[in-house]
């Protein structure tokens, strides 16, 4: 991808943000290089592999829970999560 081409999608990544980031975001400045730092790609392929193993471990521990009827779900959790977001999304949209 060529640098044009990568501002055009950096700018329409950024503009279809949601409104509240905007305002948290208008003096960030992004810095593009055309080759990370030494090490750096290897630093974040190890954290890429750490996160990867990490997932694939939990969705085995899942898939087995509820393979032998173990699997239980946080009620409470799950209605936390539905709250919160829908409290994001109406704090989100325009007024």
């Amino acid at each position: 991808m060529g640098r044009d081409d990568f501002s055009r999608a950096l700018r329409e990544a950024l503009s279809e943000l949601p409104p509240m980031f905007h305002d948290a975001l208008a003096n960030v400045a992004v810095v593009v290089e055309e080759w990370p730092p030494k090490g750096l790609l290897d630093e974040t392929r190890r954290a890429v592999d750490v996160l990867s193993e990490g997932r694939a471990r939990r969705i085995e521990e899942i898939r087995s829970a509820l393979l032998d009827g173990t699997y239980r779900v946080n009620g409470r959790q799950v209605a936390g999560k539905m709250v919160s977001d829908a409290v994001r999304e109406l704090r989100e949209r325009p007024r």
